[in-house]
């Protein structure tokens, strides 16, 4: 009847055991269906079709027919559909020439047409041949000698062409176009051409830079870790697709088909909740200890600062930050962001879907932070950008494709503003890579069992997730920070290399930050501020009195930022020490004090220390408590210095009464002060005026 409900019942265990598809125990008739009429997602729904339509062409075609129907429309690898097709392209023979071995060989591509590909890997080909031939013995449709015969007959393969050489690390690029491919009508004999959105040159640079990375990960360790990269356009083309580490060893797209936590990459729905509910990138936020029932998050780092602006609760990916800030917003304004912007999984509706334990695909992610690097315009993913024959008949051509706007542009800016601060100077910092701007954020989820890094420019946005398979040991050291930021910024350093830098697309009055070399990238520790010199007071430019009642005595007053120039006019004082110091020339002039500006030692300084819970607004109080009181002890200074100033002026003018007053009285004069003592001290100078 064409289906096989031993078949059915061992995927359906094999399936509930992974917690995901694996298998699908389809007969030749199910997959026949699948092929003619259905897609090929993934869905109870379209398996159920599958068994309808199976029983109904069991009913109306024969078993020879069936299998001729199918070995015409399957893919036998190198661009080949149908066993002639494929028997033109590996040995350059019809399908009716061909030798057992041969004819062995050919079948056995169905299972895997990449990796058992002749031109790519001609021994494995052979022992896939030879397992075929095996099994045909036992089945009794071969003897023994035959058997041996067949298996020692010799292969020659036809010459590969240039466009199956350059098919090399493409596998799962291949497969994934041939899983999107369109019903197609009116089908004729020969080749369909099939023009897709891949790059070439980067799907190969993407698989080899996966590969380097998780060998050098495992170097030394019983870890075996695989990978998955997704790289799509502004529009939403998928520029490349890896999903794993080797097509050969695995041809499991991890891409799209692998569910795994985010982590911490899944907080930006968070932030876009926060932004879009009226917070800025400036609003303070607490990181703080946290209890929900009995679960407590922690941060990575194992401390909490406190106080601090919401850009940088992203930058450092705070938990706590974020799990405060759903439990504010509620999770259906978190999912609600999550599916705006094109995550389709199922999302749990807890406390921690805010630190990312819900299972999503790298390319669910990718395409979300896309919307971002769009400007906040949806766009979908795609592969496939027509089909035609080689006549150049156009069988297939996509629709034009609408994208929808699912954020405000101030959103966008003040999202891509916080993101870039990841890479600037938060965790994210490897993936920094010269002359172009990038945004992006880390994920990694307990005991190091996935770790992410998914981020955009202006050009691209690409999408990393390096993990294990199974429950094996975790990779030493691995966080979304390292390797998946590496891996990163490699992959988009070859992507944007040919392509002009553009800064990051902001609004909200927000301006981009331009950098030209990875040192921009770094942090930067807070520049101190510049003192200003203190200028040296100067006597203003005045003409000369006529009179010496209007002489101007200048007087220094020292603030704490600059010194000013003040006169003073003392007419009584300055016209009896000008009478006198002209009769009296023993007798000095006394020249007013300079004040000399002083700093005040720190170390006299002992502010109160107050317990405040965030160590830098701590630090920020005692260098405030520093500057006020430097400020008290330098205007205190100055009075001082004015007051002594002050007092010296009054001496002098005392002194020179009593002086005055003593030669005119009969006794003659007092013995002057030894300060003011010269050997001509009043001599031959009779007596002064009245």
């Amino acid at each position: 009847w064409g289906i096989d409900p031993s078949g059915m019942a061992r995927a359906a265990f094999a399936n509930l055991r992974a917690g995901r598809f694996v298998q699908g125990g389809s007969t030749i008739t199910q997959q026949l269906a699948k092929n003619l009429f259905l897609s090929s997602e993934r869905t109870l729904a379209r398996k159920i079709e599958e068994l309808t339509i199976a029983l109904w062409l069991e009913m109306r075609l024969s078993k020879q027919q069936i299998l001729e129907l199918y070995l015409n429309q399957v893919y036998f690898g190198a661009g080949a559909y149908g066993i002639e097709a494929a028997s033109q392209k590996y040995f350059g023979k019809s399908a009716r020439a061909l030798s057992i071995r041969e004819a062995a060989l050919v079948a056995g591509l169905l299972q895997a047409p990449t990796r058992y590909s002749p031109f790519r890997n001609p021994g494995l080909a052979r022992q896939r041949g030879n397992t075929v031939i095996a099994k045909m013995q036992r089945a009794g449709f071969l003897d023994a000698k035959t058997a041996k015969n067949a298996r020692n007959a010799r292969l020659k393969f036809a010459k590969a062409d240039a466009n199956t050489r350059t098919t090399r690390d493409l596998g799962y690029a291949i497969d994934y176009v041939l899983a999107h491919m369109p019903q197609l009508s009116g089908l004729e004999q020969g080749i369909i051409i099939v023009e897709t959105t891949i790059d070439a040159s980067l799907q190969r640079k993407a698989q080899s830079v996966l590969r380097r990375a998780l060998d050098r990960a495992r170097k030394g360790r019983r870890a075996r870790g695989q990978g998955a990269i997704v790289v799509l356009d502004g529009e939403g083309e998928v520029r490349a697709i890896v999903g794993g580490r080797s097509y050969a060893q695995s041809q499991f797209n991890r891409a799209i088909k692998a569910q795994r936590q985010p982590g911490s990459a899944f907080k930006p729905f968070v932030y876009l909740a926060a932004l879009e509910s009226g917070l800025t990138p400036e609003t303070t936020v607490y990181d703080l200890p946290v209890t929900i029932g009995d679960w407590s998050p922690r941060n990575a780092s194992g401390r909490f600062e406190g106080a601090m602006p919401l850009e940088r609760g992203i930058s450092k990916s705070v938990n706590t930050v974020a799990v405060r800030l759903q439990q504010q917003l509620g999770p259906d304004a978190v999912i609600q962001s999550a599916r705006r912007l094109g995550i389709q999984s199922k999302l749990r509706r807890d406390p921690t879907l805010a630190l990312g334990t819900s299972e999503v695909s790298t390319l669910e992610m990718t395409a979300a932070y896309a919307t971002l690097a769009n400007g906040g315009l949806k766009v979908g993913p795609h592969v496939i950008r027509r089909v035609r024959t080689h006549s150049g008949r156009l069988l297939f051509a996509p629709s034009a494709r609408s994208s929808p706007r699912v954020l405000a542009g101030e959103t966008v800016g003040q999202m891509s503003r916080m993101l870039s601060a990841v890479v600037e100077r938060g965790t994210g910092r490897r993936a920094a890579f010269a002359n172009h701007p990038a945004a992006g954020k880390t994920g990694t989820t307990q005991d190091a069992r996935d770790a992410w890094f998914v981020g955009y420019t202006r050009h691209l946005t690409a999408g990393i997730w390096i993990g294990q398979d199974g429950r094996g040991p975790s990779l030493t050291g691995l966080s979304g920070g390292t390797l998946p930021a590496e891996v990163w910024r490699d992959v988009m350093a070859f992507a944007h290399d040919d392509l002009r830098p553009l800064p990051l697309a902001w609004y909200g009055g927000a301006k981009a930050r331009p950098l030209t070399s990875r040192a921009k990238l770094k942090p930067k520790s807070k520049p101190k501020p510049k003192s200003r010199p203190t200028p040296v007071a100067k006597r203003r430019p005045t003409r000369r009195p006529k009179t010496l009642a209007t002489r101007r005595v200048p007087v220094a007053r020292v603030t704490p930022q600059r010194t000013r120039t003040r006169t003073q006019t003392t007419p009584r004082l300055a016209e009896r020490t000008a009478i006198f110091a002209r009769r009296i020339p023993a007798l000095p002039k006394r020249r007013p004090t300079r004040v000399v500006r002083r700093k005040a030692p720190a170390r006299a300084i002992a502010p109160p220390r107050v317990p405040v819970a965030n160590p830098s607004l701590d630090q920020r109080f005692i260098a405030d408590a520093i500057r006020e009181t430097e400020r008290f002890e330098t205007r205190k200074l100055a009075r001082s210095e004015l007051e002594r100033t002050r007092r010296a002026r009054q001496f002098d003018a005392e002194a020179i009464r009593r002086m005055l007053a003593e030669a005119q009285s009969p006794a003659g004069p007092a013995p002057v002060p030894s300060r003011y003592r010269r050997p001509q001290t009043l001599m031959g100078l009779g007596k002064p005026p009245r």
